[in-house]
């Protein structure tokens, strides 16, 4: 009995992990497509440097999201890495923002065409009022470098929950330490405090996950 069962839960997330592999495709695929006349990425960006790239920002966030239910990820432009998160961790709960109308109608394609649940993308200015009011709050904020440190954290407070699960999720590239000194202030006002520094390289590049909490 105890085999049998056993045997089963290895088929179902060897399944899981067939889907993971073929949804990542197909949404490279469609990145690929969409990127001719629409600049979301890199247009030299070859399949394998998206994976060691794109992919891998989101696969050293994932172990820090163990506890989240609900994420947003603001300024996503292609859906990076809520996406990707996604895939990764269909369980949770992703909004994802962007002002630019055509790039959130690109994520809503990938959506339907990757048959995702739980995921919504929405067109808007993070720092808009009204679109805090309407999106709520979220166990995690997640940005790629799309704003200096400071102002992120300023963007992404009015959005976190309450609770020990709730962060602020910034991926930083060479300037991560320049940017932290910068943003001393700025923490501070903000009732955040910096709870990891976590340090990882991408090929030849310096990347660093920095994760804020309420103080």
């Amino acid at each position: 009995m105890w085999r049998k069962g056993g045997d089963g839960a290895r088929r179902a997330l060897l399944l899981g992990l067939i889907k993971m592999q073929d949804d990542l495709s197909k949404y490279f695929a469609l990145l690929s497509r969409w990127n001719k006349s629409i600049r979301l990425v890199s247009s030299a960006e070859s399949e394998e440097e998206f994976r060691t790239k794109h992919l891998r920002d989101a696969l050293e966030l994932l172990p820090f999201l163990s506890d989240a239910r609900t994420l947003i990820d603001i300024g996503t432009g292609a859906g990076l890495p809520g996406i990707l998160i996604k895939i990764l961790k269909p369980e949770i709960e992703v909004t994802l923002l962007d002002s630019i109308r055509k790039k959130i109608s690109f994520c809503d394609e990938a959506i339907r065409t990757l048959g995702l649940v739980g995921i919504r993308a929405v067109t808007g200015r993070a720092e808009d009022d009204n679109i805090m009011k309407l999106l709520g709050k979220f166990d995690a904020i997640v940005s790629r470098a799309t704003w200096e440190l400071k102002k992120y954290l300023i963007i992404s407070k009015p959005y976190l929950a309450d609770g020990p699960a709730a962060g602020i999720y910034a991926l930083k590239g060479a300037k991560c330490a320049e940017e932290l000194l910068d943003a001393k202030k700025t923490i501070e006002k903000q009732g955040l405090k910096l709870v990891i520094d976590y340090p990882y390289s991408v090929g030849p590049l310096s990347r660093h996950i920095l994760i804020f909490k309420k103080a």
